[in-house]
């Protein structure tokens, strides 16, 4: 106790900068599904003395994206920060404590995971897992954050895409669609392929409008309107709910190849016969 006291000023200067490093990930109170990923992080910085400083230097933008990589991945391995996880955080520490004076040791941190079980390795099985993510997971954010270029997530909060407002029984019933195809749309406008990360203020400009009228009101400039839908991974957007079925098929998609490129698995075989 007395240690821990003495030394108090320097541990809440490295959680204080652990917390602010995954807060500039996007990671909050609200979306981080496992806060036990701080402890290993504040360990790092005090191994390296490193200050604020850090969240911001050029010079460690690399070991910045490093970190970020084993975190969401972390984050997104179910079991990982579950059962064990005293026997895990020992072992990460020693890791740190031999690699990591010079940068974040990701690779020998993933390796010692392995040995115990807590392997971050993926397989299309997980990527499909992923995929069905649903509104309101706290793995929603972390998923949706390995997609977009760069990592630009920092203060964007996830919303959906085709509005949630518009996918009720009575409504769909209204339009003519079909019964037995309102529960499985109803289903799917909660899925990740209907979701985004917005600004606060792209949200309040959007509200519960459609897509296609979004981008037309909001970026009335033809380059710009095409940067913002492949900045979010849009594929053909119809008017109104129009065209919601064909979107999601194709941004199912999309989805899937990015996060497989981001998790390192390879695309299943053609089924050529």
């Amino acid at each position: 106790m007395l240690q821990i006291r003495d030394a108090w000023p320097d541990i809440k200067r490295c959680l204080d900068l652990a917390a602010s490093l995954l807060e500039q990930f996007g990671l909050t109170a609200v979306n981080l599904n496992a806060r036990s990923v701080i402890h290993p992080l504040a360990y790092y910085f005090k191994r390296r003395d490193l200050d604020f400083s850090y969240l911001e230097l050029k010079s460690q933008e690399e070991d910045r994206e490093l970190v970020r990589q084993w975190v969401i991945r972390s984050l997104l391995r179910q079991g990982i920060w579950g059962s064990g996880l005293d026997t895990l955080l020992t072992r990460l520490r020693a890791v740190i404590k031999e690699h990591g004076s010079d940068g974040f040791p990701r690779a020998a941190i993933e390796q010692s995971m392995a040995e115990v079980g807590k392997s971050l390795a993926f397989d299309e099985e997980a990527v499909q897992a992923l995929l069905k993510l649903r509104y309101g997971d706290k793995n929603c954010f972390p998923l949706l954050s390995l997609i977009y270029p760069s990592g630009d997530t920092t203060r964007r909060h996830v919303d959906h895409i085709y509005p949630q407002s518009a996918f009720t029984r009575a409504k769909l019933d209204k339009l003519g669609f079909p019964p037995e195809e309102i529960a499985p749309m109803i289903a799917r406008s909660q899925e990740i392929s209907n979701l985004q990360l917005l600004t606060p203020a792209e949200n309040e400009s959007k509200g519960d409008r459609f897509p296609r009228e979004w981008l037309s009101v909001a970026f009335p400039d033809d380059t710009h309107r095409a940067a913002v839908r492949a900045f979010h991974h849009f594929g053909p957007l119809g008017e109104g709910i129009d065209g919601f079925h064909e979107f999601i098929e194709s941004r199912s998609e999309i989805l899937a190849g990015k996060v497989r490129a981001q998790l390192g698995v390879q695309p299943p075989a053609l089924n050529t016969s």
